[in-house]
């Protein structure tokens, strides 16, 4: 059970009845309980989760902090936090790059993202996805959605940085 859509962290104590309801009960005890989300999320919410949650899937938007205020109005600083905290207590299930073409695809930022995300933990499962424009609004949909070379170039940038876990999607 994923829970996702309009930022599920911040509904945390939902979440989490949630989660320790699924948990409890005698029919759902064995289903995986995930949370995904843009990892804004501050400690406190993770560590209310812990307990009752299996894992997060976590969207890092972009590694550049001036990238990242731009694409969402936001510092990614919370983010690489969570990231850090989620991968210490074994709850990070992964993290999602979004790729952007001529946004956030500098190949020399995503090889220090690889290497960031690497001394995290090396072992970290990252989820490469190119930007797709069905759905969007309105100034997103004029982005470029990425060919499959500059999705292979994206992997090989991470790869640079030590990462060795990639899923492209």
């Amino acid at each position: 059970v994923t829970v996702s859509g309009g930022e599920a962290t911040q509904q945390a104590s939902f979440v989490e009845a949630f989660f320790a309801t699924l948990g409890n009960d005698p029919a759902t005890p064995h289903l995986t309980r995930f949370v995904d989300g843009n990892g804004l999320a501050k400690e406190d919410v993770w560590r209310m989760l812990d307990d009752v949650m299996d894992g997060a899937m976590i969207d890092l938007k972009a590694f550049d902090d001036g990238v990242h205020q731009a694409l969402t109005g936001a510092s990614n600083a919370q983010v690489l936090t969570s990231i850090e905290r989620l991968a210490e207590r074994g709850k990070l299930h992964e993290v999602r790059l979004l790729l952007i073409p001529g946004h956030n695809d500098d190949p020399e930022v995503l090889e220090r993202a690889g290497a960031w995300l690497h001394a995290v933990d090396p072992s970290m499962r990252v989820k490469v996805m190119g930007f797709r424009c069905h759905g969007v609004r309105a100034e997103a949909s004029r982005w470029r959605e990425p060919t499959r070379a500059q999705m292979e170039g994206y992997a090989r940038a991470l790869r640079a940085g030590g990462l060795k876990g990639l899923v492209l999607v």
